[in-house]
């Protein structure tokens, strides 16, 4: 009885075996939908500032947003405050598909400080254009060439913002480590551009996702793999609490016996 139960419970979404990796997601942008809602539940749904169009041209054929320079304001504000009071560990990333190798930022909300932003930047590159995260001081960037920007090609790409445990990963692999002393800025998080600056950001981007903790390399790499899953909320059926209430009677009843 005990399995039969706990199976009903997995199977109605109120148990699980063990940690999602979607523990502490703030936002998941899948573009599923043709605009830039949040597909995680939590309602931190996207606007659509300038530049951006939704079609089938997204990560393996699925729907995906494409972002194309506008010379001013432009990409999806989110919303969200990912400012370090805010937010003191942060992990976002995606799947991006540059099509123009420039300065462009697929996600920011940079005001001149080198606030938490992952893009494109020549800055400290040894191949001219490199996938890179601002760490509050500076840029860091992947110097790999297996992790070089490739014009057209989907890439995965991730930072982690924690401190002196901070990361960014290109395709679930970890590219280079830092230290993050990021401050504030005026600005939310913003999809396919820096806010401050207006470096657009041109191409595709798929699987966009923000959570309020430090993923693992392994989680990075669990994401890389299998993307992120959103299960939706089973509705209980019509009589599942007075099954509940039986079965604790029945609980009852047999331990008195």
């Amino acid at each position: 009885m005990k399995h039969v139960i706990i199976g009903g419970l997995l199977a109605l979404g109120l148990a699980s075996p063990a940690a999602a990796v979607t523990s502490g997601l703030v936002a998941f942008y899948d573009f599923e939908s043709g605009d830039a809602s949040d597909a995680s539940g939590n309602g931190n749904d996207g606007t659509v500032v300038a530049g951006v169009t939704f079609g089938a041209t997204g990560y393996a054929g699925s729907m995906g947003a494409e972002f194309t320079a506008t010379g001013g304001l432009s990409g999806i504000n989110t919303g969200i405050d990912i400012n370090p009071a805010a937010m003191p560990a942060l992990t976002m990333g995606g799947w991006f598909r540059a099509d123009t190798i420039n300065n462009g930022k697929v996600l920011s909300h940079d005001n001149g400080g080198f606030d938490r932003t992952l893009g494109l930047d020549t800055r400290g590159s040894v191949s001219g254009v490199d996938w890179t995260a601002f760490s509050g001081g500076g840029v860091v960037d992947a110097d790999s060439v297996a992790q070089d920007v490739i014009a057209g090609a989907w890439q995965h790409v991730a930072v982690v913002y924690d401190g002196a445990a901070s990361a960014l990963y290109v395709n679930g692999t970890l590219a280079e480590s830092f230290t993050a002393t990021n401050g504030t800025s005026i600005w939310s998080l913003f999809i396919g551009t820096n806010p401050s600056f207006n470096e657009d950001f041109t191409g595709g981007a798929d699987d966009v996702f923000v959570f309020s903790r430090a993923l693992s390399a392994n989680e990075i790499g669990s994401i890389y793999t299998d993307g992120i899953t959103i299960t939706p909320a089973v509705p209980l059926p019509a009589g599942f609490p007075l099954l509940i209430g039986g079965l604790g009677v029945l609980g009852l009843i047999r331990r008195r016996s």
